[in-house]
C-alpha cells in the first residue's frame, strides 16, 4: 500500500509539471481589420517555417458534388497575374471553355455531350497557348519552399508548404495574392486528373469498404458523402458552381493563417497585415447542416476481399470535442486501448482471446463517433463471442471496475502522449488546425484540457461510458468478404493541352524577383555540437540530445543489424510487442512501465534493429531498470507465436487484393531481383518451421552486435550515462556493424514486365534504367539535379508532360537509386519513373513515357528552381530534437565524419542547364530499359507492348514470397 501511494504522489507531481506550458507551444492569436485569424506559432528548434492558408469550408459545404475539391486542385493554377503571359487573351477563351462546361452538364443525349466535349477540348488548346503551367508551384520552390501541397476535408480546406524563414515577405505576397484573383486554367486536365485520383482510391483495398462504413455511420448529414464527390458530378463539373463556391466560402472572415516556425511573432505581423489585409472579408456564410441518424441497434454488412477473416465494428454517437464528455469518453477509450497496450480490450488479444480487438474515437467539427473494432481467432474464432468479450469489458468502465492505480497511470500516459505529439510540429500544426476549425475552444482551452484530464473522475467514465456505450444508440457493421460496386469513368479522348510557354516567367514573376531577401546557406548537421557522445565500450556509444520542450525522455537502443543481414529480424519486432518477462506478464509488463509513466516498442529496418522506450526524466531509471529485465528475461509463449504465423498468413492472403502493394513489389524485383525484400521475407511456412524459442535466441544474438544509443532529454549526461551503465547490456557488444550490400539488376536487353492483375480499374507503369557507377560527388551531383529535374516535382518533364498536360495520371514521379558513396561507390546506379492511369490510357501513356526518356524537352529556366528546390529540401529537413541523435549516430556508423548533405551543397550550386542535358545524353537517353506494368493485361496491346521488349510476365511467386 506504501509504494501505491508513493507512486500515487509522485504521479500526480509530475502532472502538475507537465502542465506548464513551454515557449514553443504557445500562440498569439491576431484578428485583421477584414475579419482574418492570424495563428503565430515560435518554433526556433528548427530553421525553416510552415505556413498553412485554412479555409473554414470543405465538402460538407458541397455534398457528394466534389467543388471543395475541386477547387483545391485548381488554386494551383494561379492568377490572372500568375502562370500566364496574357491574361486578356487567355480570358476569352476560358470564359467560352465555363460556358460549354455548363452546357454539358444539362446535356443528357451522349452523343450531344461528346461533341461539347471536343469544343471544351479545341478551347482547352488554345487558352493553353497563354499559360505558364505550375508557376506558383515553381516560384514557392524559389523562394525558399518545400513541400508544397493541400488537402480537403469534409470541414475545411487547407494550403501550406514549409520555407526558409528570411523568405518571409515572398511567402506572404504569393499565399496572399493567390486568394485575390484565381484563375481556372487547365481545368480540363484537373478534371481528367481527379478521375485518377478517383480510380486510385478504387482500387484500394479497403477504400470502397471505408467509403461505405462511413456513409452508415454519418448518414443522414454532409458528412455522408464522399470528399472527392460521386461520379456522377465529376462528369458534370460546374465552373460557374465553383465561382459561387470560392466568392462564398474564400473570405477573409472564413479563413485562418497559421504560421508556426522559426518567426518572430511580433516584428512579422506588419508584413502579415500588409499582405493579408487584402484579402475582401464577406457575409458570414449561413450553414444549416443536418445531424447524422441516431442509430438503432441496426447491421449493416460490408464487403472487403480478405478471405478467413471475421471482423466487426460496432459504432456509437459521441459528443463532440471541447466538451466534458469528450475528454472522459477520451479517457475511457484509453481505458479500453492505449500506446501501453494496458486496456481492458488489450487484455483480450494480450491473453490470446482475440486477435485484435481495439477501440477509438473521431470528432469531425459537427458530428463524432466512436467504437469499438474486434477480429476473433482465426481461423474458427466466434464473432458473436468475440463481440460479446468486448462488450464485458465496456461493462467493467460502466460498474467503475478497474482500479485506481490503473486510472491514475492511463490518464498519466495520456498526457504524456499529448505533450509527445505536441512536440512534432507537423502533428502540432494538425491539433491547432483542428482547434481553430472547430470554434468551441482557443489554443489554451486545448492545452488546458489536457491537463484537465487529470480531474476526470471514475464517476465521470462510468456515465459517459453507460450513457454513450448504449446499445440502443449503436451500428454494427460485419465484415463480409467480397467486393464493393466500383464505378468506372472512361476516358473522353481528348487531345493534349501543350502550353507553349512552359518554363517561362510571368511579368508578376520578374517583379516579385525584385523583393529583398537574404541568403542564408542550408542548416546542415554538426556531428560534434549536436549530440554530445560518450564511447561506452568499443562497439557502443551513447549520445544525448537535450530536450527544450517538456521532461519527457526518448531513449533508444539501436542494435546496427537489420532485415538486410536477417530477415527475420522484422517477424522478430512483431514477437517481441507481444511479449512479457519470466516473472511478468504481457499485460503486468505493460502495467509496470505505465505506472511509472513508460512504454517500450520494437521495429526492423535495413540497417538497424531498435528498442524505443518513452518515459519521464524522474523516473529514467526505473525505466531502465524494466528495459534491463526485458532484455534479459523476455519469454517465448506459444499463443503469441502462433498468432504472429496466423497474422503472416493473413498478410500473404490479402497482399494480392491491393494494386499498390503488387506494384510495390514488382517494382522491387526489377530493381533487386532476389534480392527484393518481397522475396527475401520470413512467410508464414518458414515461421512453422522454427520456434519462439529460436526467435528469443536471435534476440539474444541480436544483442551482442555494435549498438548505439541515443537520448533526448533534461537530465544531465552524467546521470544519463551512469543509469546506461547500470542497467543496459552495452558490454554484450563485441560483434561489428556488417554491412551488407544491394546491387542494381542490369538491363542486358530492353525488357517489359508485366503482372496481370485482372480486378484493377488503374495501372501502375514505370521504367527502370541502370546507370554505370558515379565516382565522384560532380557526377553525383549532376544525377540529383538531373533526377529532380525529370521527375522530382511539379515543375519536373513527367509530372507537367504526363499529368498537367495529358492527364493521364494523378501521380507521375521519378526517383533516383543512389548508391552509399562510402561502402558502394564503385557499384551502378540506377534511375525509376512510375504513374498511376486509367486502363484504358495505358498504352498512350506509355507511349508518352517512353518518348520522354528518348527525347527529354530541355526548359532552361526549370533547371534554377530545380537546384533551388534540392538546397531547400536539406534546410527544411534538418532533424527535429528528438532524431538528431539518431541521425548522427547512423551516419558515424557508416562511417561519415560529417553531414553527407555538406557535399550535395557545395556541387549543386554550381550547375546549369548543360549539366543536366549532358548528364541526360550520357547516361539515361540511350541506355537500355526495362519498362514495368502491374494493369489488367485484357485493357493492353500486346503486339505494341512487345515492339518495346521482351515480354516477360510476372507471377505470384516470382514477386512474393
Amino acid at each position: 500500500m506504501k509504494r501505491f501511494t508513493t507512486t500515487i504522489v509522485s504521479l500526480m507531481l509530475m502532472i502538475a509539471a507537465q502542465a506548464q506550458i513551454p515557449q514553443a507551444l504557445k500562440i498569439k492569436v491576431s484578428k485583421l481589420k477584414n475579419g482574418m485569424e492570424v495563428w503565430i506559432n515560435e518554433d526556433h528548434s528548427q530553421p525553416r517555417v510552415l505556413g498553412v492558408v485554412i479555409v473554414k469550408a470543405g465538402a460538407k459545404d458541397c455534398p457528394n458534388t466534389g467543388i471543395a475539391h475541386y477547387f483545391e486542385h485548381l488554386l494551383f493554377k494561379g492568377t490572372d497575374s500568375i502562370g500566364t503571359v496574357n491574361y486578356a487573351a487567355e480570358k476569352v477563351y476560358l470564359d467560352s471553355i465555363q460556358n460549354k462546361y455548363e452546357e454539358l452538364g444539362r446535356t443528357k443525349d451522349n452523343t450531344l455531350r461528346t461533341a461539347i466535349q471536343r469544343d471544351i477540348n479545341r478551347l482547352s488548346i488554345k487558352a493553353g497557348d497563354y499559360a505558364i503551367p505550375n508557376e506558383f508551384s515553381n516560384l514557392i520552390t524559389r523562394y525558399g519552399g518545400s513541400g508544397l501541397n493541400a488537402f480537403t476535408s469534409w470541414d475545411m480546406t487547407v494550403y501550406g508548404n514549409f520555407f526558409s524563414p528570411q523568405y518571409i515577405s515572398q511567402w506572404l505576397e504569393l499565399n496572399s495574392h493567390r486568394l485575390l484573383h484565381p484563375v481556372f486554367r487547365l481545368f480540363q486536365g484537373e478534371l481528367e486528373t481527379v478521375y485518377e485520383e478517383k480510380n486510385m482510391y478504387a482500387d484500394n483495398i479497403v477504400e470502397a469498404a471505408q467509403e461505405k462504413a462511413l456513409g452508415k455511420i454519418f448518414e443522414g448529414s454532409p458528412y455522408q458523402y464522399p470528399i472527392i464527390g460521386s461520379t456522377e458530378n465529376l462528369k458534370n463539373p460546374s465552373i460557374t458552381q465553383m465561382l459561387d463556391f470560392y466568392h462564398k466560402y474564400y473570405i477573409a472572415n472564413n479563413m485562418v493563417l497559421l504560421l508556426s516556425g522559426d518567426i518572430n511573432a511580433d516584428s512579422i505581423m506588419t508584413d502579415v497585415e500588409k499582405y493579408f489585409e487584402r484579402i475582401p472579408n464577406g457575409s458570414e456564410p449561413i450553414r444549416d447542416y443536418t445531424t447524422p441518424h441516431a442509430f438503432t441497434g441496426e447491421t449493416t454488412d460490408i464487403k472487403i476481399p480478405i478471405p478467413l477473416v471475421k471482423a466487426e465494428l460496432m459504432a456509437y454517437h459521441s459528443p463532440l470535442d471541447g466538451t466534458r464528455d469528450a475528454r472522459a469518453l477520451d479517457v475511457a477509450i484509453q481505458l479500453l486501448k492505449n500506446s501501453n497496450q494496458t486496456g481492458l480490450l488489450d487484455s483480450l488479444a494480450n491473453t490470446n482471446k482475440v486477435l485484435l480487438a481495439s477501440a477509438l474515437r473521431e470528432s469531425l467539427k459537427d458530428a463524432a463517433a466512436m467504437g469499438f473494432a474486434v477480429i476473433p481467432k482465426l481461423p474458427f474464432g466466434s464473432l458473436k463471442k468475440a463481440e460479446a468479450m468486448c462488450l464485458k469489458q465496456i461493462e467493467k468502465l460502466k460498474k467503475g471496475n478497474f482500479s485506481d492505480e490503473t486510472f491514475l497511470s492511463v490518464k498519466q500516459a495520456m498526457i504524456r502522449d499529448y505533450q509527445m505529439k505536441l512536440e512534432n510540429p507537423i502533428d502540432r500544426a494538425m491539433q491547432i488546425i483542428k482547434v481553430c476549425i472547430g470554434g468551441r475552444e482557443s489554443w489554451d482551452d486545448y492545452l488546458n484540457g489536457i491537463s484537465e484530464i487529470e480531474h476526470i473522475t471514475r464517476e465521470d467514465i462510468m456515465r459517459v461510458s453507460s450513457k454513450y456505450f448504449n446499445t440502443n444508440n449503436s451500428l454494427q457493421l460485419v465484415k463480409k468478404y467480397g467486393k464493393e460496386k466500383k464505378d468506372r469513368i472512361s476516358q473522353p479522348g481528348y487531345k493534349p493541352v501543350t502550353p507553349k510557354h512552359s518554363g517561362e516567367e510571368s511579368e508578376y514573376a520578374k517583379k516579385l524577383a525584385k523583393m529583398p531577401y537574404q541568403v542564408v546557406a542550408p542548416k546542415l548537421l554538426d556531428f560534434e555540437k549536436d549530440a554530445h557522445k560518450i564511447q561506452l565500450s568499443p562497439l557502443a556509444k551513447l549520445y544525448t540530445v537535450e530536450n527544450p520542450m517538456n521532461d519527457l525522455f526518448k531513449l533508444q537502443i539501436i542494435y546496427h543489424r537489420g532485415t538486410l543481414n536477417d530477415s527475420r529480424l522484422d517477424k522478430l519486432a512483431q514477437y517481441l510487442d507481444g511479449l512479457g518477462t519470466d516473472s511478468l506478464s504481457k499485460q503486468s509488463f505493460a502495467k509496470a512501465l505505465q505506472r511509472i509513466g513508460a512504454k517500450m516498442s520494437y521495429s526492423a529496418n535495413k540497417r538497424d534493429f531498435v528498442i524505443t522506450i518513452d518515459g519521464m526524466d524522474a523516473h529514467l531509471e526505473q525505466s531502465l531498470q524494466l528495459m534491463q529485465h526485458f532484455l534479459e528475461h523476455v519469454k517465448s509463449n506459444k499463443k503469441m507465436y502462433h498468432d504472429l504465423i496466423t497474422s503472416t498468413k493473413l498478410s500473404e492472403k490479402s497482399f494480392f487484393k491491393d494494386d499498390a502493394s503488387i506494384a510495390k513489389a514488382v517494382f522491387e524485383k526489377v530493381e533487386l531481383g532476389d534480392a527484393s525484400s518481397y522475396l527475401k521475407q520470413t512467410n508464414a511456412k518458414q515461421l512453422k518451421d522454427i520456434t519462439g524459442e529460436e526467435l528469443i535466441n536471435i534476440f539474444k544474438e541480436l544483442q551482442q552486435y555494435q549498438m548505439s544509443i541515443t537520448y533526448s532529454g533534461r537530465l544531465s549526461d552524467d546521470s544519463v550515462e551512469k543509469a546506461v551503465m547500470t542497467y543496459l547490456p552495452y558490454r554484450k557488444a563485441t560483434k561489428p556493424f556488417e554491412y551488407v550490400t544491394t546491387r542494381y539488376q542490369q538491363v542486358s536487353e530492353p525488357t517489359v514486365y508485366l503482372y496481370d492483375d485482372p480486378d484493377a480499374r488503374q495501372s501502375i507503369i514505370g521504367t527502370y534504367q541502370q546507370l554505370p557507377p558515379l565516382t565522384n560527388g560532380i557526377e553525383r551531383g549532376k544525377f540529383a539535379l538531373w533526377g529532380r529535374y525529370f521527375g522530382g516535382n511539379m515543375q519536373s518533364v513527367l509530372f507537367q508532360e504526363i499529368r498537367e498536360f495529358r492527364s493521364f495520371a494523378y501521380y507521375a514521379n521519378g526517383y533516383n537509386l543512389p548508391t552509399d558513396r562510402l561502402h558502394q561507390l564503385n557499384d551502378n546506379c540506377a534511375y525509376i519513373t512510375k504513374l498511376g492511369t486509367q486502363n484504358d490510357k495505358t498504352m498512350k501513356a506509355l507511349e508518352t513515357l517512353d518518348s520522354l526518356i528518348y527525347h527529354m524537352p530541355i526548359r532552361t529556366n526549370a533547371v534554377k528552381a530545380n537546384k533551388q528546390e534540392i538546397l531547400n529540401d536539406i534546410n527544411n529537413l534538418y532533424p527535429h530534437f528528438r532524431s538528431k541523435a539518431r541521425s548522427i549516430a547512423y551516419y558515424e556508423t557508416l562511417g561519415y565524419h560529417e553531414d553527407p548533405e555538406k557535399l550535395a551543397v557545395s556541387v549543386i550550386a554550381p550547375l546549369q542547364i548543360s549539366d543536366v542535358e549532358s548528364f541526360y545524353h550520357k547516361y539515361i537517353q540511350h541506355q537500355p530499359k526495362s519498362i514495368i506494368i502491374v494493369g489488367n493485361k485484357r485493357k493492353l496491346d500486346m503486339k505494341k507492348l512487345a515492339s518495346y521488349g521482351k515480354i516477360v510476365e510476372l507471377k505470384k511467386a516470382d514477386i512474393y514470397r
